[in-house]
């Protein structure tokens, strides 16, 4: 199955695009969705009971905001402001502040967004890391893959580029 939706699929993207416009590419999925909604409503049978729930808005805001910093401070810091500027290390230390808050306040809140719990369960916190080295390895190869390509094409000091 894999074999064939690895090739059929961007043949038949391909051919959606060419012949008929980009937005097809998207129609063609309304008949596999409708198709698959009324399977699964008519056949799939779950037990249902409602419960009340407690969102955590406050959890939410504090982590929110303890990740803008650390995305500000990363992606701010050695380009736009030296990493030891006070705008940077403010960020950094902001980060921090609204993670320990983060922390003190999931460790009591009823609903947690995060239970703290799971820390202490190893089949969580064995693979946990795991995502986020992913991650780190894919952005950083996404940042750095097109500036080596474009240095192994430049030209040479002899005017010739490589072939």
């Amino acid at each position: 199955m894999f074999a064939l939706a690895s090739v059929g699929g961007p043949l038949l993207g391909g051919f959606f695009t060419d012949s008929l416009s980009w937005r097809w590419i998207f129609y063609v999925n309304l008949p596999f969705g409708v198709a698959a909604l009324t399977v699964t409503s008519v056949a799939l049978r779950l037990p249902f009971r409602r419960l009340e729930h407690r969102i955590d808005y406050p959890g939410s805001v504090l982590l929110v905001a303890a990740v803008t910093c650390v995305v500000l401070a990363t992606t701010w810091g050695g380009t736009t402001y030296p990493w030891g500027s006070a705008q940077i290390v403010g960020l950094a230390a902001a980060a921090a502040v609204l993670l320990g808050l983060f922390l003190a306040w999931e460790a009591r809140a009823s609903e947690p967004i995060l239970p703290l719990r799971l820390f202490r369960n190893p089949i969580f916190t064995v693979p946990a890391p795991s995502p986020c080295c992913s991650g780190w390895r894919c952005s950083a190869r996404s940042s750095t893959c097109p500036s080596t390509s474009r240095s192994s094409r430049a030209p040479r000091r002899s005017g010739r580029a490589w072939s």
